[in-house]
């Protein structure tokens, strides 16, 4: 059970760290504050993986292991994004399609295409 919850939480955290690395790079602040969120969320993970593993063997040393490598998936996911970016993006091939998508964007903010929408808490499933 707990060998089956540290692969699902590894698995899970993977685009967590892609997540936070992205928006540590948008907005450094931003991800400051994603990474505060997730590392607050990441307690009860691990929690959720060693206890199941130290009932089962009784070796504490064992549940801190497996705990602590499906943590590990959360950097593992940051270098995916950096590489990615650094391999792709770094290229000409990888930033043509940003290129030409970033003034179509100012283009539609422009003319009043494109209006961000906020949530409000009248909208059914923010109650």
């Amino acid at each position: 059970m707990g060998l089956f919850t540290a692969a699902a939480i590894a698995i899970h955290n993977v685009p967590e760290g892609l997540a936070t690395f992205l928006a540590a790079l948008e907005d450094p602040a931003l991800g400051v504050a994603i990474a505060v969120a997730i590392a607050l969320h990441n307690i009860p993970e691990g929690i959720s993986v060693s206890v199941p593993i130290f009932y089962a063997t009784g070796d504490r040393r064992k549940a801190f292991v497996y705990s602590f490598l499906s943590g590990l998936a959360e950097p593992v996911g940051a270098g995916i994004a950096y590489l990615f970016l650094r391999l792709f993006m770094g290229r000409g091939e990888g930033a043509i399609p940003l290129r030409s998508w970033d003034p179509l964007q100012r283009r539609g903010r422009d003319h009043g295409l494109h209006q961000p929408r906020r949530a409000s808490a009248d909208e059914p499933g923010l109650r």
